[in-house]
């Protein structure tokens, strides 16, 4: 069984634990397109998180942000720099 232990060096009080690796983080830049009417933009435009996120989550993280339901209804549209 892994055990867990406390980040040495950290500002902020992290656990890790023994055997698994951390997983890579992407920045994402979220944009509403020029031509949306339905939603607000959001107050950051970007965020980090796993490379290891869904698409679906995403959109959950979202509508969550958003206040607006359905989140399928979120088109995801991707540019890579």
């Amino acid at each position: 069984m892994p055990h867990e232990i406390e980040a040495a060096n950290s500002r902020s009080p992290s656990t890790f634990v023994l055997g698994l690796q951390e997983s890579p983080l992407i920045d994402i830049v979220l944009r509403r397109h020029p031509q949306e009417t339905a939603v607000e933009r959001l107050n950051r435009e970007y965020i980090r998180t796993s490379k290891d996120m869904t698409i679906s989550i995403l959109k959950q993280f979202l509508g969550k942000k958003l206040s607006y339901q359905p989140c399928t209804h979120f088109q995801v549209r991707f540019k890579f720099f």
